[in-house]
């Protein structure tokens, strides 16, 4: 077809195009507008779930990377002895360094002692620390529990889901909250804030 057809064609539409009127028109564009809505919904809906999914694989990942890679050498060195000691220059450039979290400096804020296996890895002087270690969150929370209540605070739960738990323990004029996260099977992280009155 050349330029001159389609013209032809166009001008022939034209005037039943032209007959349809404003409201089939409007129906026309806000279905377009709502699909188009839609779809713009739906395209940034999966990207989360797929970030999410991601993050959460990689996460387990690293996690699981160093008992896998040891589970291999171990599978290696019964169908080659010796491989091991030849690939381990190889293996060691490729292992994922996880190191322990480092004490850092300041004090601890609340009067109970701190549970056992945690690292202060954040302080600040206005009331707040970070904590994390190797525990399990419910046996850190009972002891937490049972080292503010002797001393005749009250505990309060502000909130809690599977992963966190937020506690506040109140006597007189003394506040202080606990925001607890289980980020994996073995690793916990404390947040302890003095709050002010």
């Amino acid at each position: 077809m050349n330029v001159k057809t389609l013209l032809m064609a166009a001008a022939a539409y034209a005037p039943r195009v032209m007959q349809i009127s404003r409201k089939t028109w409007l129906l026309i564009g806000g279905t377009l507008l709502l699909i188009l809505v839609l779809l713009t919904w739906l395209v940034f809906a999966s990207a989360q779930w797929l970030f999410h999914q991601g993050r959460d694989a990689a996460h387990e990942i690293v996690n699981h990377a160093p008992g896998i890679s040891q589970a291999v050498i171990g599978q290696v060195e019964n169908v080659a002895p010796g491989a091991k000691e030849k690939l381990a220059g190889v293996l060691d450039g490729l292992a994922i360094k996880t190191t322990a979290p480092r004490e850092v400096g300041g004090t601890d804020i609340a009067p109970v002692p701190r549970f056992a296996g945690l690292v202060r890895t954040a302080w600040d002087k206005s009331g707040s620390a970070h904590y994390e270690g190797k525990a399990d969150m419910t046996q850190m929370l009972a002891h937490y529990n049972k080292e503010f209540t002797q001393q005749d605070f009250i505990e309060t739960k502000i909130s809690s889901t599977q992963e966190s738990e937020v506690l506040e323990y109140i006597k007189n004029q003394e506040r202080y909250r606990l925001t607890s996260m289980q980020k994996s099977a073995s690793l916990v992280q404390l947040k302890m804030e003095k709050l002010q009155e």
